[in-house]
């Protein structure tokens, strides 16, 4: 956190209508020295008071998105008027496989659900398939080039062949 603080679990479980916001959002919504602590944004129609502001963290490329942060609580049940998650993203610390991780998160949401009515997608199968996809389409170039090669050669030894046969068949002409 760069100024304020983060939620507490007072704020979840009530279902606090505050928010945390990015250093960008701040500067987006606020004047330069203007401390955004203990404002007043709106998120949707929905008003919610900043409790705190993160730090500048660098990111990949030139990322123009603002961020916030609201308590989940406050979003299932005052923004979307539901009871339940649709989504749970989940992000593995780079010593833990992935495998590992996926399986523990199945084994656990089997558990608190009885069964498993639910689905998971993990990067690394995003990946696999975009591996397959790639090597598939490299597959299908390669043989759109060698067929164009082959014809290619084709037309190339049909032309000489036919010069050959012209220059033979003119010497003949001229010999008798």
């Amino acid at each position: 956190m760069d100024k304020g603080s983060s939620f507490r679990q007072s704020d979840v479980q009530k279902q606090a209508q505050v928010v945390v916001i990015d250093i960008k959002t701040s500067k987006k919504l606020f004047a330069a020295h203007e401390n955004p602590i203990g404002k007043i944004v709106f998120v949707g129609d929905l008003p919610c008071q900043v409790i705190g502001v993160t730090k500048e963290k660098g990111t990949f490329g030139n990322n123009q998105n603002l961020l916030i942060w609201l308590p989940y609580t406050s979003v299932m049940s005052r923004l979307l008027g539901q009871n339940y998650f649709d989504l749970i993203t989940v992000r593995v610390k780079e010593e833990v496989p992935n495998k590992i991780a996926e399986q523990s998160i199945i084994k656990l949401l089997k558990q608190r659900h009885g069964t498993k009515n639910f689905v998971t997608y993990s990067t690394d199968d995003i990946l696999k398939t975009a591996q397959r996809t790639t090597n598939t389409l490299i597959l299908l170039i390669s043989t759109i080039v060698v067929i164009s090669l082959i014809v290619g050669g084709i037309g190339v030894m049909n032309i000489m062949l036919v010069s050959v046969s012209e220059r033979v068949v003119f010497q003949t002409w001229i010999l008798r």
